[in-house]
């Protein structure tokens, strides 16, 4: 955008506005005078490249929040995924009507299990049994 669009969209922000910066003020004031001496060029060109410059310093700030944001909500997602993923597992070994304390009781018993053999033989059941439910639903 050059220079003269740039000032004249900036004015009409600055009009806009209900109580502008005194730094705002003046740019506006130096930007409507007609006959302007070389302090006020000088003033006035030092205004417009700060307020460019910070134009581009919040624009480089949204970015990096809108950026934040999507990571976030892909986190977010994806651990819900996996709550539901796990959720499902329960509805699959008919458990999920359980009351919570029993159901946590018997995870912690599970976890206690670390033999490679159990969890080898506990891995191939589950596996079997997803497969077995994408071709057919288990019926209750």
């Amino acid at each position: 955008m050059d220079e003269q669009t740039w000032l004249t969209d900036k004015l009409a922000y600055i009009e806009g506005l209900s109580k502008p910066s005194e730094r705002l003020q003046l740019l506006a004031i130096l930007a409507k005078k007609k006959e302007r001496t070389q302090e006020d060029e000088r003033t006035l060109r030092t205004l417009i490249r700060a307020e460019r410059s910070a134009d581009r310093a919040a624009n480089a700030q949204s970015r990096v929040l809108r950026l934040l944001k999507v990571r976030v909500d892909h986190e977010r997602r994806a651990r819900n995924y996996q709550l539901i993923q796990r959720g499902l597992l329960f509805e699959t070994a008919k458990i999920s009507e359980w009351p919570n304390e029993t159901l946590l009781g018997a995870l912690i018993e599970i976890a206690k299990q670390t033999q490679p053999e159990t969890l080898e033989h506990w891995k191939k059941l589950g596996t079997t049994t997803l497969n077995n439910q994408t071709k057919e639903p288990l019926n209750g």
